[in-house]
């Protein structure tokens, strides 16, 4: 799903899929959810709020379902310990 990046001190992008009804959010910390059975107009009000963070807080996560999708810290845990590995081995 594509995301756009949005203005937020908590949220990095947003994307949507109207025909799935599924918001996903990444997070400032590189946490990616995937909210499930999500209407279009939260997801065009979401776009519209003052602080997007509180509303994800106030009106998506209390009412849908969500998943876990990716997470950038993960892949640079993994990536982290080979370059160690490599530089030590020089």
């Amino acid at each position: 799903m594509r995301r756009r990046s949005v203005e937020s001190s908590a949220v990095e992008s947003v994307g949507y899929d109207a025909r799935r009804r599924t918001l996903e959010v990444e997070y400032a910390g590189g946490a990616v959810y995937r909210y499930l059975d999500v209407p279009p107009r939260v997801h065009e009000q979401l776009l519209h709020e003052e602080s997007i963070g509180g509303y994800v807080n106030r009106r998506v996560k209390p009412y849908h379902r969500a998943e876990r999708v990716a997470s950038r810290h993960r892949r640079a845990r993994r990536e982290g310990p080979s370059r160690r590995r490599t530089r030590d081995a020089a």
